[in-house]
């Protein structure tokens, strides 16, 4: 198994960090002073909530990738515990969002 590097850490973290801006600015904040940029970009509905299927999709693949290089880098190790598929780390991570 890989392990876990301060290269792979930046990268991760910049990821995540580029998705959740990406998401901020697209979505907006959540308050009411000034609508979302998607809204915006986007008059038509169908094109809106295509758009949002989009990111939304991006963001799990992403969130979902990151998920499994951590298990297969870390917990695998110590656990001794097998690594997982991309489709595993999916639903791992839907099911905790889910939970919690």
């Amino acid at each position: 198994m890989m392990p876990i590097t301060l290269p792979f850490n930046i990268v991760s973290t910049i990821v995540l960090f580029f998705v959740s801006v990406v998401t901020e600015v697209l979505l907006g904040d959540g308050s009411q002073s000034a609508p979302p940029l998607l809204l915006k970009l986007i008059n038509d509905v169908t094109l809106l909530v295509f758009a949002l299927f989009v990111l939304f999709i991006v963001t799990a693949l992403v969130a979902s990738k990151v998920f499994m290089e951590i298990w297969n880098r870390c917990l695998s190790n110590i656990f001794d515990k097998r690594g997982i598929t991309l489709n595993e780390s999916y639903a791992l991570c839907v099911l905790l969002v889910f939970v919690f």
